[in-house]
């Protein structure tokens, strides 16, 4: 009876292993898939000539002080968005652009789950960028409203 034990016990510890594998795999699948959304959508603007400036979203090194209980361990942790061509942009304009992405409370709270914890604006030239923590932004454990 003890070797049933042992091989039931090997053999959950070997399942929760795999199930961690295959949900890296489908993490690593949705944040490319929210990466190669972004910048198809940037793209059809930019060449429908309704923005001046295209930008690309890529994953990024994040800061090491925004992390949270769902920062990625191996995946870059910044979510960055980059100018790469057209204009460059003011601060006053990156700051704009983070605005919208960090007012946007599904798309905060998505790219926290799918472990980016920074969220950076860069310039064209890349010497310039602003970022921000994301977990400051998704609202996580404010009171629920009362539907009584």
């Amino acid at each position: 009876m003890i070797i049933f034990v042992r091989n039931v016990k090997s053999t959950n510890i070997f399942m929760a292993f795999w199930n961690r594998i295959i949900d890296w795999f489908r993490d690593l699948s949705e944040r490319n898939r929210l990466i190669n959304d972004f910048n198809q959508s940037a793209k059809d603007a930019f060449t429908q000539l309704s923005v001046s400036t295209l930008l690309s979203a890529m994953s990024k090194k994040g800061d090491s002080s925004y992390r949270h209980e769902c920062s990625s361990l191996f995946l870059p942790t910044g979510f960055c968005i980059k100018v790469t061509a057209g204009t460059a942009l003011s601060k006053d304009e990156m700051l704009y652009i983070g605005s919208v992405i960090l007012t946007n409370e599904a798309l905060t709270r998505r790219l926290f789950i799918l472990g980016w914890d920074t969220l950076i604006i860069e310039d064209i030239v890349g010497s310039k960028q602003v970022k921000w923590a994301i977990k400051d932004f998704t609202n996580i454990g404010r009171s629920l409203p009362w539907r009584g």
